[in-house]
């Protein structure tokens, strides 16, 4: 796999925001973009492409970069997005070149997610745009106090929208265990009954697989299940192409435990974030004997 973020702009700010990336470095060029699918593809056969953060369709020449993505036929293209920008043209010129776009379903305020003009409201346009297009529509919610506030609200728009494959994760924990205090990130003892009740909600369904990431299995108990470890790929930006890529997982400030190296579901896990750890958030490792 093959993940390009092609630039550092977006409408949306997020102070949660999962990519790390400095918001003034400049883009990706598009024979930049086009050099890196040629080497890639050819020095390591990769057959799958994403496109991640920040928000690629704010870019003037978005419909040229679809056309160097046609031409090299991957098995699965995503694209990963904040939800605000897309226009129906944007819509339909990924028709057939982007298999699925993952957009970001995290209210800022529970009033944000209620108001009809508000950005939740811009981003469950887009969804339908994108399904209107023929494009399959993932969800990526990053469980911060507000988006758990109306998660089973978040829910129902999920099944009523039609999107695949749910994702719910923690935040990146940047800076430390102090600015992970100040960001008010919740602790899982005090959201675990609130994300059970939406995991098994959707896999009673049955229609959709929910994904819980960001989480070290060892402390989900039978909520495990859920895990779901990132894929590893190779990642591309300004400043590391070609040979100077980077490898993720792991993602920056990840480590395992001493105690990780006896867990039967190591391969299950990206590792903890020891800032989470030192605030409260997570309780320590603790390794588990059995895998589900």
């Amino acid at each position: 796999m093959l993940q390009i973020r092609p630039t550092t702009r977006c409408p949306a700010h997020c102070a949660t925001c999962t990519t790390l990336v400095t918001r003034d470095a400049p883009d990706l060029s598009l024979g930049e973009i086009d050099a890196n699918l040629e080497f890639f593809v050819g020095a390591h056969g990769v057959d799958e492409l994403v496109f991640s953060g920040a928000e690629i369709t704010l870019r003037p020449d978005f419909v040229e970069i679809l056309e160097r993505v046609r031409r090299r036929s991957f098995r699965l293209v995503t694209l990963i997005s904040s939800g605000l920008a897309w226009t129906e043209a944007l819509a339909s010129a990924c028709a057939g070149v982007i298999d699925r776009v993952v957009v970001a379903l995290t209210p800022t305020t529970a009033i944000d997610w209620r108001s009809p003009l508000g950005r939740s409201a811009r981003v469950r346009r887009s969804i339908e745009m994108l399904h209107h297009a023929g494009v399959r529509v993932q969800s990526n919610t990053v469980l911060t106090a507000a988006a758990v506030e109306v998660l089973d609200e978040l829910a129902e728009s999920i099944e009523v929208l039609g999107m695949e494959d749910p994702i719910f994760l923690f935040p990146f924990a940047t800076g430390g265990a102090e600015a992970v205090r100040a960001a008010g990130v919740p602790t899982w003892a005090s959201i675990e009954p609130t994300v059970r009740r939406v995991l098994e909600r959707f896999e009673r369904g049955r229609a959709r697989l929910p994904r819980l990431k960001n989480v070290p299995p060892c402390m989900l108990g039978d909520l495990s299940r859920f895990a779901s470890p990132s894929t590893p790929r190779f990642l591309v930006e300004y400043g590391r192409q070609l040979e100077r890529h980077a490898l993720i997982p792991p993602f920056v400030g990840m480590a395992y435990e001493e105690a990780c190296s006896r867990c039967a579901r190591r391969e299950q896990c990206d590792g903890t974030w020891p800032a989470y750890v030192e605030a409260g958030i997570w309780p320590a490792a603790r390794p588990v004997t059995s895998r589900l």
